[in-house]
C-alpha cells in the first residue's frame, strides 16, 4: 500500500498495516480526502482512532502528512495515515477496516460515482466498511442543483427529491443504507481548503447524508473488527 510518511512515499505491507490498525479502538477512513485536514484534525481529537486519508492526488496531502510526522510537541500524530490511491482501485489492505467512512465534498470521478450513481464506486465504498460502519457524505448542494454547475461535473441536477428517488435505493442495493438526509450550513466538518471554499460565503447549502453499511465486505484475515 502506497502511503505518505513525512516528506517521503513508502510501501506499507498488509501485516504492518494490520498491526498498526490493531493498536486502535476504531478506524476512520476519509475517501477523497483532498489536503487531508479532516483526518488530521479528527486524529488529534480522537487519539483512540486510526484516521486514514485516501486520495489519488498525493501532492495535495503532503502538508498534513509532514505535520503528522513531526514530534508530538510540534503537532505530530501517530494515529493518522495518508494513502495514495483512487476509489476506483482501493488497496486491498483497506478491505473491511473502516468503522467510520466519510466522503466530504467529492468532485471528479468520485462525485460522478456517488451522484449518477455508479454501482462500481458504491461497491468499492462497501468493501472498505467494517460491520455496522457509520457512513457520512457531504455534497455541495448549491452546485448539485445548479444546471450549469452540475453539467460541468458530468452529473444530473440533483435535489432532495432525486436523492430519495434515485440515490437512496441505489445506495441501499449496494449495502449503503442512508438513514438521514438534511441540508446544513457552514457548521459542517468542512475542514479542508476545498470544503471551506465550497461552504463559506455566498449562502451555499450543504447536503448531508448519514447512514450505515449493513452488508460490508468481509474483514481482512487476522484483523478483528471492534464496535465503533
Amino acid at each position: 500500500m502506497d502511503v505518505l510518511r513525512g516528506a517521503s512515499r513508502q510501501e506499507l505491507d498488509a501485516a504492518a498495516f494490520r498491526a498498526l490498525a490493531a493498536a486502535y479502538r476504531q478506524v476512520l477512513l476519509d475517501v477523497g480526502t483532498g489536503d487531508g485536514a479532516y483526518p488530521y484534525r479528527y486524529a488529534r481529537e480522537h487519539p483512540d482512532t486510526l484516521c486514514i486519508g485516501l486520495d489519488a492526488n498525493r501532492d495535495g496531502m503532503w502538508d498534513y502528512a509532514a505535520r503528522a510526522a513531526r514530534k508530538p510537541a510540534r503537532g505530530g500524530l501517530d494515529n493518522v495515515l495518508y494513502v495514495v490511491a483512487a476509489i476506483e482501485r482501493p488497496p486491498p489492505e483497506l478491505d473491511g477496516v473502516a468503522h467510520r467512512l466519510t466522503v466530504h465534498f467529492p468532485w471528479g470521478s468520485l462525485l460522478r460515482g456517488l451522484v449518477l450513481p455508479e454501482p462500481r464506486i458504491l461497491a468499492h465504498l462497501r468493501r472498505l466498511a467494517a460491520p455496522g460502519c457509520h457512513l457520512e457524505i457531504l455534497f455541495n448542494y448549491t452546485a448539485l442543483t445548479d444546471p450549469a454547475a452540475a453539467a460541468s461535473q458530468g452529473v444530473p441536477v440533483t435535489d432532495r427529491d432525486r436523492v430519495d428517488r434515485n440515490l437512496r435505493p441505489a445506495y441501499a442495493a449496494a449495502g449503503l443504507h442512508v438513514t438521514e438526509v438534511s441540508l446544513v450550513g457552514a457548521e459542517t466538518p468542512a475542514a479542508t481548503r476545498w470544503g471551506k471554499r465550497l461552504t463559506l460565503g455566498a449562502g451555499r447549502d450543504v447536503l448531508l447524508l448519514r447512514g450505515t453499511v449493513r452488508h460490508p465486505w468481509p474483514a481482512a484475515p487476522g484483523r478483528p473488527l471492534r464496535a465503533g
